[in-house]
């Protein structure tokens, strides 16, 4: 390229206008891709935004799968006493004791449950004896009212 001499104000500034549109075309090579401070800003303030709803959301989250871990807790400890007191009830009915007795079993397995009804029925066993089917008392002559009323004054006068 031979140097050519700018003798108008024309021939400058179409020589400058060159030079500064190949200046934009590298510096929008350059920067391609990027993002520009106000597109920025808006999606700034966009994601600001949806992670406070998301915090929001997630705090909501948190306090409802508490309150049902809660829940579930109590009725899982409901569900256990149940099995409980079924287990002890059956386990006194097959020692022979009212199902009434059933709460006064001690002990954490059913092996110690079945060891103190066994205990249970067998003091209850001695405590309460039936008693014997005979009369041991003499029978009542059956008399007429005449023979009483006589036995009666015989006693009192």
């Amino acid at each position: 390229m031979a140097f050519t001499i700018i003798e108008t104000q024309e021939q400058l500034d179409a020589v400058v206008g060159e030079r500064i549109a190949r200046a934009k075309e590298t510096t929008k090579k350059e920067f391609e891709g990027w993002i520009s401070p106000e597109e920025l800003t808006k999606q700034t303030a966009n994601l600001n935004e949806r992670m406070s709803a998301l915090d929001e959301q997630i705090r909501v989250l948190t306090e409802e799968k508490e309150t049902l871990t809660n829940q579930l807790t109590e009725k899982d400890s409901t569900i256990a006493a149940y099995e409980t007191a079924s287990a002890k009830t059956k386990i006194a009915i097959a020692a022979g004791l009212r199902p009434e007795y059933a709460d006064r079993l001690k002990g954490e397995s059913e092996e110690e449950w079945k060891t103190d009804a066994a205990s249970l029925a067998k003091d209850f066993a001695a405590a309460h004896q039936t008693p014997p089917l005979v009369n041991n008392e003499a029978p009542i002559e059956k008399k007429s009212t005449k023979d009483q009323l006589q036995d009666w004054l015989d006693q009192n006068m």
